[in-house]
């Protein structure tokens, strides 16, 4: 099928596998439905592209979407400024890792017009992207259960208005939020971190037009295919057991925490990430089985 829009890509398809070149096609087209007229990159909110990492070095930038490697991904970035080895890396903590990269890198906001316009033109725009249903348990498993981080900015809200018959304490605390408080919460409210906020917001596929477009699933993977695209010799993966203590968020704990999920907020998830599981094709088959006996 003919591209309706005709945007020219940066990237060498043919030394990818055919999937690759397979999301693109599939997004260019699902944009066409989505955005007829596509968005000028320069009206995009500065939180856009306040995500977006440019690396004028390998010519290539990136949006980094939380809960979906981008920590990883900053270790690298780092690793391509040639300021940093891998064995001091792995002696930064994640919080060092995040301010130390904005040291290094400019994101695309800090560029000029015409700046931007040539990056856009001339540089590979990278993005990976997760099944919306497992990021947002992989953000509760992180802000809630693994960290107190958001038990007194959210976590206080969410058992407040949610949560029938609380306690004083537990109003105030915030800090044992259960995973169905916190669907609610994204599914009655338009308070959306950015942890959990949609692709579409965070990045804005349609406008940027991402040539390399990588899955979690395959994280390792495609993301070595990537460099060793752009010629970053002895950049590896960072290994995740270096630096985070807590397991991830696998298919078996997935499976653990949504199959107690009654149906309604699982569709009710559905509508509000229906561009990011149309654009990225992520079947819903998966959570259908697992939530198929529940109301």
């Amino acid at each position: 099928m003919q591209l309706k829009h005709c945007y020219n890509s940066t990237l060498d398809f043919n030394k990818f596998k055919v999937e690759i070149r397979k999301r693109f096609d599939h997004m260019q087209r699902k944009c066409n439905k989505f955005e007829k007229k596509r968005r000028s990159v320069h009206a995009l909110p500065k939180h856009v592209l306040g995500r977006i990492i440019v690396s004028d070095k390998y010519r290539f930038m990136m949006c980094l979407i939380p809960k979906v490697s981008s920590t990883s991904w900053r270790r690298i970035f780092l690793q391509l400024s040639g300021k940093f080895t891998d064995k001091r890396l792995q002696t930064l903590t994640n919080r060092a890792v995040f301010y130390r990269m904005y040291k290094h890198y400019k994101t695309l906001q800090h560029y000029n017009k015409n700046e931007i316009d040539f990056r856009l033109k001339n540089y590979t725009k990278v993005v990976f992207v997760r099944n919306p249903f497992e990021r947002i348990l992989s953000a509760y498993r992180s802000k809630f259960v693994n960290s107190n981080q958001f038990h007194k900015t959210y976590g206080t809200q969410i058992i407040s208005k949610f949560r029938h018959n609380a306690t004083k304490r537990e109003k105030k605390r915030g800090d044992n939020v259960t995973f169905l408080e916190f669907l609610k919460y994204i599914t009655m409210t338009k308070n959306h971190n950015f942890h959990w906020a949609t692709f579409w917001n965070v990045c804005a596929p349609c406008t940027i037009n991402y040539d390399y477009i990588g899955m979690f699933d395959n994280l390792k993977t495609e993301s070595a295919d990537f460099l060793q695209y752009i010629g970053a010799k002895g950049v590896k993966f960072p290994r995740r057991a270096l630096f985070y203590k807590k397991g991830k968020t696998t298919t078996k704990v997935t499976k653990k925490y949504y199959s107690h999920i009654p149906t309604k907020y699982l569709a009710a998830i559905r509508r509000i990430y229906k561009k990011d599981f149309t654009l990225f094709a992520f079947p819903n088959s998966a959570i259908d089985n697992l939530t198929s006996k529940n109301t």
